[in-house]
C-alpha cells in the first residue's frame, strides 16, 4: 500500500500537481505511522509475555527459596490482574481493593477504580481516597479551560448557522464549533476521576469498616435482620421479673 502511493506521489511531482502529490506524501506519512505503531506494540506484547513466563518459572523454580518463589507468585498475580482489570498497584493494595470489590456485591465496579487510581491509597492496611489542594486546584483548572473552549464552539456553531456570510466562511465556523465542542468533551473528560473517587469514598469506608458484608442493593431494607445483635436479647425470666417489679 505504501508503494502503491509513493508511487502516486511521483506521478503526480513529475505532473505538477503538488497538492496532491502533498496530500499523497501526508498519506504515506500516517501509513508508515501506523505500520511503525503496530510493530512497536507487537514488540511490547512480546516483553510482557516473556516476562509472565519468567515469573511463572520463578515461582515453580525448586532450588530458590521459598520467599522467593513467593514473591515471584505475588507478582504474577498482580501481573495478571493488573493486565484482566486495569488497575495497577503492588500485591497489597491489589489484594485489598479486589476485596473491597468483592464485598460490595457490585455497588463497586473495577472501572471505577481504573479511573479513580490516582486518589486511592494504601495507609495502614486500609484504602483511602486522598485528594490534595493541588488535585483540586488542578480540577478546576480543567473545568475552566474546557468551559472556555465549549462557549468558543458554541458560539462558531451559532454564528455558523445564523450569521450573513458567504457560505465557506460558515462552514468552516460551523467545523470549528463542532471540533471545539468534541474537544472540550474530551477535557471534561479528565475531570472525572476525582468525582468518581468522591463518589467511592463513602463506599470504601462503610465496606472497609463494615463488619459484615454488604446486603445487595434490592436488600438494603434487611440490613437490621442480617446483622446481629451488639446486645444479648430479653429472656422471658427477666421479662417477668421486670413486670413484677413495674408499679
Amino acid at each position: 500500500m505504501v508503494e502503491i502511493v509513493k508511487a502516486f506521489v511521483g506521478k503526480q511531482l513529475e505532473s505538477g500537481n503538488f497538492s496532491l502529490a502533498i496530500a499523497g506524501a501526508i498519506v504515506v506519512a500516517a501509513l508508515y505511522s501506523v505500520s511503525r505503531t503496530d510493530a512497536i506494540l507487537d514488540f511490547l506484547q512480546r516483553l510482557r509475555l516473556r516476562k509472565l513466563d519468567a515469573l511463572q518459572s520463578y515461582a515453580k523454580h525448586e532450588q530458590l527459596s521459598d520467599r522467593v518463589r513467593t514473591r515471584a507468585a505475588q507478582e504474577l498475580s498482580r501481573t495478571i490482574y493488573t493486565k484482566i482489570t486495569g488497575i495497577p498497584g503492588d500485591h497489597y493494595f491489589i489484594e485489598r481493593i479486589d476485596a473491597i470489590i468483592e464485598k460490595s456485591q457490585g455497588d463497586i465496579q473495577s472501572a471505577q477504580v481504573r479511573r479513580a487510581r490516582h486518589f486511592l491509597k494504601l495507609i495502614s492496611g486500609k484504602v483511602v481516597v486522598k485528594i490534595t489542594m493541588a488535585d483540586r486546584m488542578e480540577r478546576a483548572f480543567i473545568l475552566t479551560v474546557g468551559s472556555f473552549i465549549l462557549g468558543v464552539g458554541f458560539w462558531a456553531f451559532v454564528t455558523g448557522m445564523l450569521a450573513n456570510i458567504p457560505v465557506s466562511y460558515r462552514a468552516v465556523l460551523i467545523l470549528i464549533g463542532l471540533g471545539t465542542t468534541l474537544f472540550s468533551s474530551l477535557i471534561f473528560r479528565e475531570a472525572q476521576p476525582m468525582r468518581i473517587a468522591q463518589e467511592l469514598h463513602p463506599l470504601i469506608e462503610q465496606l472497609q469498616s463494615a463488619q459484615t458484608p454488604l446486603p445487595a442493593p434490592d436488600d438494603r431494607s434487611s440490613t437490621k435482620a442480617a446483622l446481629p445483635a451488639g446486645r444479648p436479647r430479653k429472656t422471658s425470666e427477666s421479662q417477668a421479673k421486670k413486670s413484677t417489679f413495674s408499679p
